[in-house]
């Protein structure tokens, strides 16, 4: 697998792969999630958005710098591949985007009610700093101290 960055050929790919891994959240949520109301182009465009590929796209992160610490805004696998570690080797990737460009730390952000991501992330070294309500969802930050 190599992990490179996307571009606009690859949106409508980063758009299934969003719809899949987001969609059993709906029951859940009562509504879609966030990520599944984004505008992939403008992303791509806009922000450091990186896909893992092999013979097709597996995953993709997008990090955004206009943010203080740099902010992982999103992470996802397709389910089909989903305890390869793909998500593992995507997100520390984003960590040494984010050191190589200068950043001390990294935040992200999840729903409240995903608490298995917020387990996860936690065992990564991520910790709770905020609970916002924000674009209509209830959202919880974590951060995490980039060693250089």
């Amino acid at each position: 697998m190599k992990i490179r960055s996307a571009n606009l050929d690859d949106v409508s790919r980063i758009k299934r792969i969003t719809a899949n891994a987001y969609q059993h959240y709906i029951a859940r949520l009562g509504k879609p999630p966030g990520p599944m109301l984004d505008d992939y182009t403008d992303i791509v465009t806009q922000h450091l958005t990186y896909v893992a590929v092999e013979q097709d796209i597996l995953g993709f992160v997008v990090l955004m710098e206009t943010y203080q610490p740099i902010l992982l805004d999103n992470i996802a696998v397709d389910p089909a591949q989903q305890a390869a570690g793909i998500g593992s080797k995507l997100l520390a990737f984003a960590e040494q985007v984010a050191r190589d460009k200068g950043h001390s730390s990294i935040q992200l952000y999840t729903n409240e009610l995903m608490h298995e991501n917020i387990e996860y992330y936690s065992r990564k070294g991520y910790h709770i700093t905020a609970k916002i309500y924000e674009k209509g969802y209830n959202r919880i930050y974590m951060t995490k101290r980039l060693i250089k």
